[in-house]
């Protein structure tokens, strides 16, 4: 018999991703307000999801805001409506909408933690996967988490450091925090390109070379920072807390861009000069 390929290797495993997507949106948009001074970056949602079997992405269409002009909401609206066309249109990828209620001046989003609960929790009941990863930072949602873990679900939290519940964090199995660096990977490639974050490592020790002190600071973990000028530009230094006598290093061109990047992504206090 002809051989016409490797054997089979039974089952793959399979993961669902759960989004909700004001939450990523309004993450996404702080990061663009923080580093580059617009909520409205280019995100390429196709590199959002590698390795998922299917992706559950909730929302809203927009409301219209208090005293809006017509022509201005239509076409707010008409952008939304492209940006979930483009999402249906994702392999494995299901936009699933809610309401919106207005009550006086406030709107609010009505029905999705409902549609997210009953669908994270039948997927799971049913054991339609193996792992579920969840992009939410509500603490409305720690019940449902709560009942994901207590069924035997391996369940996942994605959520911005500076918003999510800590109650919501502590119940899952496992985290990834949506920091500068991740939310910046899911961008247009022609962006990253054009706008690279600074470079990153972890080595031993500081090995500054000729480099000056500039300022320091603490994390928001209360980490020592310092922050280096030399021949190549400007470096940020500080203890890896994941690895044992190993410094992680951040440098870049600009220094400003560099400060706005940890703040993001380590929640920099104020810098003070270097004495």
């Amino acid at each position: 018999m002809p051989y016409f390929g490797s054997s089979y290797s039974g089952p793959k495993e399979t993961s669902y991703l759960f989004v909700d997507g004001a939450y990523l949106r309004g993450a996404i948009q702080s990061y663009g307000e923080t580093c580059f001074g617009t909520p409205d970056l280019p995100v390429d949602f196709s590199l959002l999801a590698p390795g998922f079997t299917k992706v559950f992405y909730y929302d809203c269409l927009v409301p219209q805001k208090p005293q809006e002009p017509e022509e201005n909401y239509r076409l707010r609206l008409s952008i939304q409506e492209t940006h979930f066309k483009k999402l249906r249109l994702l392999r494995g990828w299901h936009l699933i909408e809610g309401v919106v209620k207005r009550t006086g001046k406030r709107a609010r989003q009505k029905e999705i933690d409902i549609l997210i609960a009953v669908d994270m929790l039948t997927h799971t009941y049913r054991r339609n996967m193996h792992r579920v990863a969840f992009i939410a930072g509500d603490q409305d949602f720690r019940p449902l988490v709560e009942a994901i873990v207590r069924e035997g679900m391996f369940i996942e939290l994605w959520y911005e450091a500076s918003s999510a519940s800590t109650e919501l964090v502590h119940t899952a199995d496992a985290h990834r925090v949506l920091d500068g660096y991740v939310i910046h990977s899911i961008l247009d490639k022609q962006f990253q390109k054009a706008y690279p974050l600074p470079h990153r490592l972890s080595q031993p020790g500081r090995a500054l070379g000729e480099s000056v002190l500039v300022s320091t600071a603490r994390t928001s973990d209360d980490l020592p920072v310092e922050l280096y000028e030399g021949n190549a530009g400007f470096l940020i230094v500080q203890p890896d807390l994941l690895n044992d006598g190993y410094f992680l290093h951040m440098s870049h061109t600009d220094q400003i861009f560099l400060k706005k990047v940890h703040a993001m992504t380590y929640g920099t206090s104020t810098w003070e000069n270097a004495v």
